[in-house]
């Protein structure tokens, strides 16, 4: 059986690994609780998850933050050298539609719980709000955290 990889969050390692996976022949899908691609890039008065506040700019240079694989000018040439978050969360967007992630991807879907089965196997339990119900996924062979506090036990 093939190793299929959990990747929780899709901010900007989320979305790198859901990239970099699949080019190394290893399947992967991604969860978010959010409704967008972007984590804390995504500003929110909600208190469900930590934000960015709504005037923060990024604090390195573009150059210095933006992937190798697609840089920031490609997405948005007339952004500044320190660009706002709403042009930081663009970017990432951009990035996850330029590598056709958004297909392995589910938004509104928080993961609840991470259950290591055996030392190859994990199951992962998540709340689907659009529909209200649990559900208990295929087992994983791996799972990436890449947001920090995903529930992993």
């Amino acid at each position: 059986m093939q190793c299929i990889v959990a990747v929780i969050g899709v901010e900007p390692s989320g979305i790198t690994a859901l990239k970099n996976l699949p080019d190394q022949g290893i399947p992967a899908v991604a969860f978010d609780r959010n409704e967008a691609v972007g984590g804390n890039w995504i500003y929110s008065e909600k208190e469900s998850h930590s934000s960015i506040i709504e005037t923060t700019p990024i604090i390195s240079s573009k150059t210095l933050s933006q992937y190798e694989d697609f840089t920031f000018d490609e997405c948005d040439s007339e952004a500044p050298d320190y660009p706002d978050h709403h042009r930081q969360r663009g970017y990432f967007q951009a990035y996850a539609e330029k590598f056709n992630l958004y297909p392995h991807i589910q938004l509104g879907t928080p993961v609840k719980h991470c259950k290591g089965i055996d030392s190859q196997t994990w199951e992962i339990t998540t709340e689907k709000k659009r529909v209200g119900h649990q559900g208990h996924l295929p087992p994983f062979g791996r799972v990436k955290r890449s947001s920090p506090g995903a529930p992993i036990s």
